[in-house]
């Protein structure tokens, strides 16, 4: 039991990590005038997470799985629709 609760302790910072992160890199590149980058995201993110990250800038987010000829359609709609 020790074990999983050191196990969910890493992955609650590690979500606390990320966020940072992403608020941090989209705010940085507004600062520097460079909104045109897209910042995009993937892996395992708790879906109660993705309105955070789309709030903080993040233009899409691809979940483990995502194949990807869909997740360069997805990027490609993005694109024009910029």
């Amino acid at each position: 039991i020790a074990a999983v609760e050191d196990c969910m302790d890493y992955m609650e910072e590690t979500k606390v990590l990320i966020r940072k992160e992403r608020r941090y890199l989209t705010e940085e590149l507004k600062k520097l005038g460079r909104e045109d980058i897209l910042v995009t995201a993937g892996g395992v993110i708790p879906a109660q997470d993705y309105d955070f990250l789309y709030k903080a800038g993040v233009a899409a987010i691809f979940g483990p799985g995502t194949r990807i000829p869909l997740s360069a359609i997805k990027m490609l709609e993005i694109l024009e629709g910029e």
